[in-house]
């Protein structure tokens, strides 16, 4: 409660003074996060995101903030290779840059909302978002990943490894920013597409999942990187979020980011 109040307050504040950016607030540490624009952090605090990570600066070697007010912050799975920081973006090699966190609160998820901006001209099988259970990483897992065919794609698994997979249509290894959105809902068995804000489809796997505890949150590959599947090409705006979003929600963000991009 103290949190939400004092994030209330700093974006009222924000606003009364015309201001167009504020930095990252709630946190315990007090860390100076860089600026980033308020109608990014509108959908993020407001609408039950958990993870947000906009890659606004390069922080502290191996050190990728979380916006969300949870002080859920990544890093590196290997501390030799990080991805390189361009404006606003980390370009991931499509070898071992991995950023990672260890336990983002879903203990006992159902369902889930992943988003992410990629750009890429690569064709191959490529995680962007992953959440694993790192005791048992063929599952439970959900995950949105480019496919070696060029398309989007949102893949759940439950821990008895019952499992659905959603692909797109719309090409997205084109070298263009691209806006993927996967939703998860074990409690349904079902899986929701969005590129660019487009609905590309719902799959069904027929019955409810058991999704249990997602323990690792990986951005551009998977926390154990022997399981392959590292993003080649420019990731941004990576957010979580502990519900699923509307599809109102989802043209919500896209259009308020898709002019960065």
């Amino acid at each position: 409660m103290v949190k939400q109040l004092t994030i209330c307050l700093a974006l009222l504040c924000g606003w009364a003074a015309g201001a167009d950016y504020i930095c990252g607030i709630g946190r315990s540490d007090s860390a100076e996060l860089p600026m980033v624009s308020t109608d990014k952090m509108l959908y993020s605090q407001w609408h039950d995101c958990v993870l947000w990570m906009p890659f606004v600066a390069a922080g502290p070697a191996g050190t990728y903030y979380d916006y969300s007010g949870n002080e859920f912050d990544g890093s590196q799975t290997n501390p030799a290779s990080r991805p390189t920081w361009g404006n606003g973006y980390y370009d991931f090699d499509g070898t071992n840059d991995i950023v990672s966190r260890i336990g983002i609160g879903l203990t006992t998820c159902s369902i889930l909302t992943m988003s992410a901006w990629i750009k890429t001209s690569t064709n191959a099988t490529m995680r962007i978002v992953s959440l694993t259970d790192r005791t048992l990483y063929s599952q439970p897992q959900c995950f949105i990943r480019v496919l070696a065919t060029s398309q989007a794609n949102v893949f759940m698994r439950g821990i008895d490894t019952e499992n659905t997979s959603k692909n797109g249509a719309i090409v997205v290894t084109d070298n263009n920013w691209h806006h993927i959105v996967g939703v998860c809902a074990g409690s349904s068995g079902t899986i929701h597409l969005y590129v660019d804000s487009v609905d590309e489809g719902i799959a069904s796997y027929g019955g409810a999942f058991t999704l249990d505890t997602f323990d690792a949150t990986s951005v551009g590959g998977i926390d154990n990187v022997t399981e392959g599947q590292q993003f080649n090409g420019l990731i941004d705006d990576v957010r979580i979020y502990n519900r699923a979003l509307t599809s109102n929600e989802v043209n919500a963000i896209w259009s308020d980011t898709k002019d960065d991009h």
